[in-house]
């Protein structure tokens, strides 16, 4: 599982390693993103291009239970999470595209600072 740490980095533009390129058949990705504690994490999907059957999962680590899951079909919204946000990429066997590129970043205001 990768760690992406916006407390850090600040922002953090995020995608498959083999983008823009076609993804490999069978691929599963994980991410764990955190912001400082009293921020948000901010996802901006720039690029969603996904084979028939893979999709990409998308929660609140807090609630991973209660996340989303995004297809072909279904490109996900601008998202604003709490301070840790949970990322699962899982293709099938068969076909492949070239995936995502999303653009992350943290939220903070006045009082967190």
């Amino acid at each position: 599982m990768a760690e992406v740490d916006l407390a850090s980095a600040g922002s953090y533009s995020l995608s498959l390693e083999s983008y823009p390129g076609h993804y490999a058949n069978g691929t599963f990705c994980e991410w764990h993103i955190r912001s400082a504690p009293g921020c948000r994490v901010y996802a901006e999907f720039e690029d969603f291009q996904l084979a028939r059957e893979d999709y990409l999962y998308v929660a609140n680590v807090s609630d991973v239970k209660s996340g989303m899951r995004y297809t072909k079909d279904q490109i996900p919204p601008n998202i604003v999470s709490t301070n840790i946000l949970y990322l699962t990429f899982t293709s099938d066997e068969e076909y492949s595209d070239i995936g995502f590129s999303v653009l992350l970043s943290s939220i903070c205001d006045d009082s967190s600072k």
